[in-house]
């Protein structure tokens, strides 16, 4: 098994874009979570997806 480790000295990477899944469904806070995980350096933009309620958990 490999390891990356991200935004760190001498990695090859220099932005990233997490991808975040909601099973909660906290539609109310995904704006929140976006705008603060944007705020981090290296962080180029952050998708945060709420489970659709037709979904079960």
């Amino acid at each position: 098994m490999s390891r990356h480790v991200y935004l760190v000295p001498r990695s090859r990477y220099f932005s990233i874009v997490p991808f975040t899944w909601d099973d909660g469904r906290r539609t109310e806070e995904c704006d929140g979570l976006s705008a603060a995980l944007r705020q981090i350096v290296g962080i180029e933009d952050a998708i945060v997806v709420s489970r659709p309620g037709i979904m079960k958990p």
